[in-house]
Formats: structure tokens, sequence, C-alpha cells
């Protein structure tokens, strides 16, 4: 599987909510407390590369992320 992700910075939550609205966007999932954790090597050899291995723990489900 191939995912494209893109970030933007928004100047804040309000913002961004209110103009996703206008723009005809509408909440399917609600908002939901997830934990991340970032691992790397000694050195942090994969950060560096722009890499990531995380584990990612939402709702009662875990997932184990890769990004190369």
């Amino acid at each position: 599987m191939r995912e494209t992700e893109v970030k933007l910075k928004v100047a804040g939550v309000p913002q961004i909510r209110a103009a996703l609205r206008r723009l005809g966007w509408r909440v399917v999932r609600r908002r939901y407390h997830e934990k991340n954790t970032v691992y790397d090597r000694r050195g942090n050899s994969w950060l560096m590369a722009g890499r990531l291995l995380r584990v990612r723990e939402a709702g009662k489900g875990c997932e184990l992320t890769i990004k190369l």
C-alpha cells in the first residue's frame, strides 16, 4: 500500500474547523485519545534519515507504523 500524507500548519483549531465547514466538509468520526510512541536506534539514525518506527494506541486498538 502506498500512502501520501500532507501536513500543513494552521492558525488554530477553531479557524480550520470553520473553514472546513464552509467548504462542505463534515465530521464523520469523533476525536478519540491516542498515544504515540516513537522508537529509534542509538544515535537517532532513523529519525535523521527521515524514517519512523511508531506504536500508536487508539481506543482498544494498536498499530505499528514504519515509514521509510
